[in-house]
């Protein structure tokens, strides 16, 4: 959307992505959707 590509181009946040203080948060996000089995008492 263009709200995402403006936040991606922001120049605050290029700097502060580019930050070593912040390598190690969070860079990947994986949504998953769980089903309970047919035998599951859920």
């Amino acid at each position: 959307t263009k709200a995402w590509d403006a936040f991606r181009k922001s120049p605050d946040w290029l700097k502060l992505s580019a930050d070593p203080t912040y390598k190690d948060t969070v860079s990947n996000v994986t949504n998953l959707v769980l089903r309970p089995a047919a035998s599951s008492q859920i």
